[in-house]
Parts: structure tokens; C-alpha cells; sequence
């Protein structure tokens, strides 16, 4: 809408050039927020009130919008500029803290997949508002979840070589060049027709786009 442009226009008036002091801003924010959420970690037994629950995944559902957002923050960063080092730098620690965290998140997520009996996880997914279809969603992979410490490395591994596949790629296509050969109609000052003249174009990625 046109007032969130004007609010990402103040935004990134604020914020341009340097990018670091505001995503260590942003990791101190979330990692209290994180800090909280694992004191709740005593909430999940087959009993959980439907209050307390809320309470749980309401949290859980800020601090993923929260990695989101910042994650998201550096990756646009980067890819600005994928020689840019210091972007390059802050886009790896992001999905390395990212990776760290998602990791500490894996306790409630694996509590509500394979945590809780199925009478006790229909109770509490019909009083979850709109939270019950991510639930419901999360139990599907019961199946195939293993204990916490194997998921973890499991997640590890999947982050991490997602960071250097993408990073890797990302600065391989930025510094390729294309040659465009076309051939456009001109009309010469003085000339009474157009005449087809043949011209050559060197594009990088960006420029291509």
C-alpha cells in the first residue's frame, strides 16, 4: 500500500550504507526474546491449559517473524552488492545465528510433533485459533522426526549448506557478463528511411534484468 512504501522509504532512509549495528540490535532483541521463550519450556505436559498454550505459540510466533525479518534484511543486503564484504560478512553471521536459533526452537516443535498424544493435541489445535492449520501441518512429519540432538544437527547441516550454495551462486552469476547482438531500425539526420544497423551490448546480471 502506499503507506507501507512511505514507511519502507523512512526505513531504509534511516538505515542505508552499513547495515551491522542494526542487525547486532536486532540479535540482542531476539536473543532475550529467546531467553523467555525457553523459561516456558516447563508449560509443555499433556495438561497445558489452552491459556498457557496461546501464550506459547504466540511467542514462538514472534520470534520466528523476528529471524524472519532480519534474515530477510541481510540476504537483500547482500545481494545489492555480492562483492560488497561487509554485506557478504553480516548475510553469513545472520544465517549462522539463524541456524543457532532455529535450533533452540526445535524443543516446542518437536514437543507438538511428537510430544503430545493425539486426544491432547486435537484439544489443544481446535482452541488455537489461527495457529491450528501450522499445527496441524507440524504434526504431519511425525513420521519422520527423529530425537532432539539428531534434528539439530540435521538442521545445522541443512542451513549452513544452504548459506554457501546460495552465497556461491549468488556471486558466480553476479560476475558474468552477456553479449547482446540486435539489430535495431535508425534514421540518420538528413536520411528519409530508417536503416537496419546491427549493435552489440556487454550486460552483467543486473543490467540483463
Amino acid at each position: 500500500t502506499p503507506e507501507n512504501r512511505k514507511n519502507l522509504e523512512r526505513i531504509v532512509a534511516r538505515h542505508d550504507g552499513d547495515f551491522s549495528p542494526l542487525f547486532e540490535r536486532r540479535k540482542k532483541e531476539i536473543e532475550r526474546c529467546m531467553r523467555e521463550f525457553e523459561n516456558k519450556r516447563s508449560y509443555l505436559n499433556p495438561d497445558i491449559t489452552p491459556q498457557d498454550f496461546l501464550s506459547l505459540i504466540n511467542h514462538y510466533a514472534e520470534l520466528s517473524d523476528k529471524l524472519e525479518r532480519v534474515c530477510a534484511a541481510s540476504y537483500l543486503k547482500f545481494s545489492e552488492d555480492t562483492s560488497d564484504t561487509n554485506a557478504k560478512k553480516n548475510n553469513y553471521d545472520m544465517r549462522i545465528f539463524n541456524a543457532r536459533m532455529n535450533n533452540r526452537l526445535l524443543f516446542f516443535e518437536l514437543w507438538l510433533t511428537n510430544g503430545l498424544d493425539d486426544d491432547n493435541f486435537e484439544r489443544i489445535a481446535k482452541q488455537a485459533g489461527e495457529h491450528e492449520r501450522f499445527l496441524r501441518e507440524e504434526r504431519r512429519f511425525k513420521p519422520y522426526t527423529l530425537d532432539e540432538g539428531m534434528e539439530k544437527i540435521l538442521n545445522s547441516l541443512h542451513m549452513l549448506g544452504q548459506v554457501e550454495r546460495s552465497e556461491f551462486y549468488e556471486e558466480v552469476i553476479s560476475s558474468l557478463e552477456f553479449t547482446i547482438h540486435e539489430d535495431i531500425m535508425v534514421k540518420k539526420r538528413g536520411a528519409k528511411r530508417k536503416k537496419k544497423v546491427s549493435v552489440t551490448k556487454t550486460l552483467n546480471e543486473p543490467q540483463l534484468m
